[in-house]
């Protein structure tokens, strides 16, 4: 149907009969403030139960009403889809449906949009019961948070000093003082529509693209998400991720034939000179072991995909290096030593060579003692690699240097001393403690047969184009 604004007195006595042209009327009230439109040129349609379609002044929005307050679902164009039951399904009209950078509408559904000043957005609007609606909405362009809110029906005598809570996995976050923004309707009853908004930092948008639970709390209220929510909720993250690989450089070269990291691969780049290699006295094992040991983490690389592990060096107070299949795919990156853990980052990558750097914010790493340039290596030293095979953090291994090998333009070191899954990205160190290679692949054979067959990436390529 289509409805026209009434006059004040018809509209009063109208809306205490719970007609639906009043309903009509609170919706269209709402679009016009919205959008600072004039109400003669708006138009309403009832496309369902409690369900409406307004347009007018360049805009269509579809809202829907809980009691006699309306909540806006979202802005859509007239081929958008139709929600229904908090899904979406496709409407009559033989238009396709919005694609990227077009206005989405779908509750429910994860979307790329524009704000009103014609900025790209991700969107997801989850219903959480039928008075509260969740809202996340991210302009990656901005480098800003993720605008994180709670839209519910308040009673006059609610609290008012109501603070949004959330769970990730089982574990509560913690988020930033919640605002109580502004009241966006209202109803009868002694009830508004409010909305309660927090942000969520970027750290936690990386624990939303992994997440497999996730509930939210606000007042005295808790709404565990369904798994489908939380698939949204991935979808959102990776949405944001992808849009700001968009907004970024483009980086150089090829991806080595790996899947990129949520963040994508950032450009490879020397960075200064290695560490000058230590020319002291051979160590034994256990001194050996000692002075290497806080230098060594193990990486845990989480996707949407599940959980990879392996290893990285520091090689200097801030920066680590690693392989980048280690990283392959990865949403969220943690260095782990003992029972500490951290957030790391990805610095430099060349896919195509296997190469990467982490960072960390502080600057407090123990570095390699210093890193042994590939030339000077000699055939039938003692070699020693230290890592975290099939998890097993800080394993220590000797072996020899078997061989020097040169394949395709790259460079490797071969040894006998043992590398296994989780070995990726650790040290291969010779008896001072330098820094020789950087554990990269065992050759099996395709009996499997074949053993100490061992290579590393030579430490000192690191620090070369």
């Amino acid at each position: 149907m289509k409805s026209r604004l009434l006059s004040g007195g018809l509209l009063v006595v109208l809306c205490s009969l719970g007609a639906v042209g009043c309903m009509a009327d609170r919706v269209r009230s709402a679009f016009a403030n919205e959008f600072s439109c004039d109400n003669d040129g708006v138009t309403v349609d009832e496309i369902g139960a409690n369900r409406w379609i307004v347009t007018g002044c360049g805009h269509t929005v579809s809202y829907a009403c809980i009691g006699t307050t309306c909540i806006p679902n979202g802005e859509r164009d007239d081929s958008a889809k139709v929600e229904s039951g908090g899904r979406a399904e496709q409407s009559t009209s033989t238009a396709p449906p919005p694609t990227a950078g077009e206005n989405g509408s779908a509750m429910g559904v994860a979307h790329l949009a524009k704000n009103k000043a014609g900025a790209s957005l991700v969107a997801l609007d989850l219903r959480l019961d039928k008075k509260t609606l969740l809202k996340l909405r991210a302009q990656p362009e901005a480098k800003k948070g993720v605008l994180f809110q709670v839209v519910y029906l308040k009673d006059e005598d609610a609290d008012t000093d109501c603070q949004i809570a959330a769970m990730i996995n089982g574990q509560r976050v913690e988020l930033p003082k919640t605002r109580d923004t502004e009241v966006t309707g209202q109803g009868n009853y002694g009830r508004t529509l409010t909305a309660l908004q927090t942000e969520l930092s970027p750290s936690l948008v990386k624990e939303l693209a992994v997440a497999r639970q996730f509930a939210v709390k606000a007042c005295d209220s808790r709404w565990p998400v369904t798994a489908e929510g939380v698939q949204e909720l991935r979808h959102f993250a990776e949405l944001f991720e992808q849009e700001q690989a968009w907004e970024g450089p483009a980086a150089q070269g090829g991806s080595g034939g790996l899947m990129a990291p949520a963040s994508g691969w950032p450009d490879w780049a020397p960075s200064g000179t290695p560490p000058a290699a230590s020319k002291g006295a051979a160590l034994d094992p256990p001194a050996l072991f000692k002075v290497l040991s806080p230098s060594v983490f193990k990486v845990i690389a989480v996707s949407s995909d599940g959980t990879k592990q392996g290893s990285a060096v520091a090689v200097s107070q801030n920066e680590l290096v690693t392989n980048c299949h280690v990283v392959e795919g990865a949403q969220k990156i943690t260095l782990k030593q003992g029972k500490a853990e951290r957030a790391v980052e990805l610095a430099r990558a060349n896919p195509a060579a296997d190469r990467c750097v982490l960072s960390v914010a502080e600057k407090n790493l123990t570095p390699v003692r210093g890193v042994r340039a590939y030339g000077d290596l000699e055939v039938g030293e003692a070699l020693y690699t230290l890592g975290s095979p099939s998890g097993l953090e800080l394993s220590l291994s000797n072996g020899i240097l078997s061989g020097k090998r040169d394949e395709d333009g790259l460079s490797y070191v071969q040894t006998t001393a043992p590398i296994s899954p989780g070995s990726s990205g650790g040290g291969l160190f010779d008896a001072r403690g330098n820094l020789v290679g950087v554990t990269t692949l065992v050759l099996t054979g395709r009996e499997k047969l074949n053993q100490s067959l061992n290579f590393a990436i030579p430490a000192d390529a690191f620090w070369q184009k």
